[in-house]
């Protein structure tokens, strides 16, 4: 999904930082703040399956070391029917199911269906007041050491906030049972399984915490007629963490619509191979973003610039980048207000200011003012709705000014360089 509408664009550029995030040959998954930097560093093969939380959630989905099958001639009944291992290559008895790689509420076991959409979990149907019930058979595979695993797998509901699962080997002996009650994991998005042991691994920051996650994550890329799976190392943003990819290193906004909620819009691609690893000419804009009552896009928090300067293959598997906070004025709860772009500008050169006026205040006033004080430009302008966009040309001459904007009641600056 895109926001349409744009109305972060950027004031003021402050001094970049370089950060080097390795996930030592993929085996961590490392969780980043853009804020607070690094803020877990967690094993990424210690387990196998990861359960959504949130009241109505049923997303289930495998890591990268799980392989997925559908039982498509057996149910959920059939569970402990014994299974043969050769059953799985037979596509008339099973089906590869994998995560989709552009949301994080499409797991694999959510393949076929809509979770917090519709009624259709994939792997259960939701009854209206009660909860969703399993219809269908998994066999899981996990390959550990160079050996492959196999268990059969259901999950028999989703009930009372909790996930209620079962598990066996392929001949159906050594069943176990495992609830995972959803209300222990508040304010993550997912906790995670290991299926072989048993255990619950809650390895994942806060939500709130984290804004890109460096992993290796399975995706089907094309291979001349055919699409084929692979294992790839690169970076998925929380699902409250939005990104503008933009071309070209030196660009100072995003363009209105390319805001997304895509996890992978970062992704694995912004690097190539070619006798050593070539990096992309774009530049991510990240910020967090919330939803109103009326489930509109709301943004929040700092805005911040990531340029990619290198990758490390081999044991490091490490991505270098360079992070620009920017600045713009915000109200008390933080959403943006007003804002110029871009804030650097020649002489006679267009900038544009942009505002979100809740009240649609008719008596707007922009000014602006050199660095001894003097007002060199004044207009005063109205709203025409509550998000307003407007170019300015003043015809300044080089040197700093400070753009002051007025609604009657609250008084928002920002720094305008002329070159």
């Amino acid at each position: 999904m895109k926001l349409v509408s744009l109305f972060i664009l950027f004031v003021s550029l402050l001094t970049a930082e370089e950060i080097r995030v390795t996930t030592e040959g993929g085996s961590k998954n490392v969780y980043f703040s853009l804020k607070n930097s690094e803020v877990a560093r967690v094993e990424s093969d210690g387990w196998q399956l990861s359960f959504k939380t949130g009241n109505i959630a049923g997303t289930i989905r495998a890591n990268k070391n799980t392989r997925v099958y559908a039982a498509l001639s057996l149910g959920i009944d059939d569970f402990k029917s014994p299974i043969e291992v050769s059953d799985l290559s037979n596509k008339e008895l099973f089906e590869e199911l994998h995560n989709d790689v552009s949301s994080w509420k499409m797991g694999a076991f959510n393949t076929g269906g809509a979770p917090e959409e519709d009624f259709n979990y994939g792997w259960g149907e939701y009854v209206q007041g009660d909860g969703i019930y399993g219809t269908k058979l998994f066999v899981l595979e996990i390959t550990n050491n160079g050996r492959k695993e196999y268990k059969q797998f259901i999950i028999n509901s989703v009930y009372n906030n909790s996930y209620f699962l079962e598990a066996c080997d392929l001949d159906g002996e050594n069943p176990i049972e495992k609830v995972i009650n959803k209300g222990n994991y508040i304010g993550k998005n997912f906790v995670m399984y290991d299926v072989f042991e048993n255990e619950i691994i809650d390895q994942e920051p806060n939500k709130t915490d984290w804004d890109l996650l460096f992993t290796e994550y399975v995706t089907p890329i094309q291979a001349g007629p055919q699409l084929m799976y692979y294992t790839v190392a690169g970076i998925q943003q929380n699902e409250m963490t939005w990104v503008s990819k933009v071309a070209g290193i030196n660009s100072d906004e995003p363009t209105s619509d390319s805001y997304s909620s895509i996890i992978n819009t970062i992704g694995y691609d912004w690097k190539t191979f070619s006798n050593g690893y070539i990096i992309e000419d774009y530049a991510y804009f990240v910020q967090r973003f919330t939803y109103g009552q009326d489930l509109t896009p709301i943004p929040s928090g700092e805005v911040y610039k990531i340029v990619f300067t290198n990758y490390e293959g081999g044991a490091d598997k490490a991505s270098s980048f360079e992070i620009n906070p920017i600045t713009a004025s915000v109200d008390k709860d933080g959403n943006t207000r007003f804002a110029i772009y871009p804030n650097v500008i020649s002489n006679g050169e267009e900038f544009n200011i942009i505002w979100n006026d809740n009240q649609r205040t008719i008596a707007n006033q922009v000014k602006v003012i050199n660095s001894i004080g003097e007002v060199v430009y004044s207009k005063n302008i109205n709203s025409v709705n509550k998000l307003t966009n407007m170019k300015i040309n003043t015809n300044l001459s080089s040197g700093l000014y400070f753009v002051v904007f007025s609604n009657g009641s609250e008084v928002f600056t920002q720094k305008l360089m002329v070159k």
